[in-house]
């Protein structure tokens, strides 16, 4: 593990000051001693309020994931578990966390749809793709990664009044999402657009 938190920081520095990479790892630590302490909501919130303010540090989402797992709070697990790829795509653990994905998409109807909305877009299928994140997001409304897929999915089709209305939703329902950002600023070009 310290050698996957090592890494994490190196990586890290390519792109974070040293301010950053300090304080995201401070927080980690702190976060880390209370759920080894037995504090697992207040570890887990820890692990929640470091991920939201550096999306970037990996291996704070593999620890969310995995808190979040371990109190079977299946969404957020899986929430969690998609950004840590996203922040180290070429993990070793890559295909580990893969297989914990599909067996939560198995537990919960939303992250199974949400799943073959994701297989389908990969594939180039928008249309189905599109089908799977509405079926995902009309089973658990709270469930915000669908309407970013979602959105993605419509401007591919051309909808762009659809995914105008995914893109705020997401916005909406996400106050804490690491691509907030760059989600406003499409949203404001696509509404410039009209």
């Amino acid at each position: 593990m310290l050698a996957f938190i090592t890494a994490s920081i190196i990586t890290a520095a390519c792109s974070q000051s040293a301010r950053d990479i300090d304080e995201a790892a401070d927080a980690f630590i702190a976060a880390s001693e209370k759920l080894a302490q037995g504090l697992a909501g207040e570890g887990t919130n820890a692990l929640r309020a470091l991920s939201a303010k550096h999306p970037w540090f990996a291996v704070a989402q593999l620890e969310l994931g995995r808190a979040e797992d371990a109190r079977h709070s299946w969404l957020w697990a899986y929430v969690a578990y998609k950004r840590y790829l996203v922040a180290a795509p070429s993990t070793p653990d890559k295909a580990a966390i893969a297989a914990r994905l599909l067996e939560l998409e198995d537990k919960v109807p939303a992250l199974k749809d949400f799943g073959d909305g994701e297989r389908a877009a990969a594939a180039g299928d928008w249309r189905a793709a599109i089908t799977a994140f509405e079926a995902s997001i009309a089973k658990k409304p709270a469930f915000t990664l669908p309407y970013l897929a979602l959105a993605d999915a419509k401007v591919r089709l051309g909808d762009n009044t659809g995914a105008k209305i995914a893109y705020a939703a997401y916005l909406e329902l996400d106050q804490d999402a690491p691509d907030r950002k760059e989600c406003t600023a499409i949203l404001e070009r696509l509404r410039r657009e009209k």
